[in-house]
């Protein structure tokens, strides 16, 4: 039997959690795009990576058009088992799973300061619950550097069990239209913590 106690049960808790709130979606959207615009004039990332809003996920857009014209913005194209970074230019088709991208490109780019990553959940240790297929965590996993990676959401869903596995990606920055939380670790015993931020909106 599913429980919350594994991926399977959280994610279906947690789609029917995001579905309530997608009548907010629009003004959702607009609070999130302007907390990650204090965090990119905070980093000054050189590049980006973005992702094309499905459904139930945040539109971010407007931001990305507009971050397009001071730094490298890039969009996931779909590769076997995960995905590369294209550069985010017209135009866009539909691959599989529904998701929108730009047309595939001969650069091999492994390397990336900012990715910002839709999310279902998070469990105990800010690690990423995701659709199950795991193309996030094998895209990070071939990356040369580190990026800072940080999750959006409609609404924050998370779950004070453990239920991630080693190679599930982990949070530098939370945020949805009402939570902007750093994510830090405490190195004395590898567990993470939140600190919440008051809104500036």
């Amino acid at each position: 039997m599913e429980t919350m106690s594994d991926k399977v049960g959280f994610r279906k808790f947690a789609f029917a959690k995001m579905q309530k709130k997608y009548p907010y979606h629009v003004a959702g959207s607009k609070k999130v795009m302007q907390s990650l615009s204090v965090l990119i004039d905070q980093h000054k990332p050189k590049s980006i990576l973005f992702y094309h809003p499905m459904d139930h996920e945040l539109d971010l857009r407007p931001l990305m058009r507009k971050e397009r014209n001071k730094r490298k913005v890039y969009l996931p194209f779909m590769v076997d088992d995960s995905f590369k970074m294209v550069a985010y230019r017209l135009p866009l088709r539909t691959a599989k799973y529904g998701i929108i991208e730009p047309k595939n490109s001969l650069l091999n780019i492994n390397n990336v300061e900012m990715i910002i990553v839709p999310i279902v959940g998070v469990d105990r240790h800010f690690k990423r619950i995701g659709f199950g297929k795991g193309m996030y965590d094998r895209f990070v996993a071939r990356l040369d550097n580190k990026p800072l990676i940080i999750f959006v959401q409609t609404t924050l869903c998370y779950t004070k069990q453990s239920i991630t596995d080693h190679y599930d990606i982990q949070a530098d920055y939370i945020i949805t239209p009402k939570d902007f939380l750093k994510i830090e670790a405490k190195r004395h015993d590898k567990r993470s913590f939140y600190r919440r931020y008051n809104s500036t909106f």
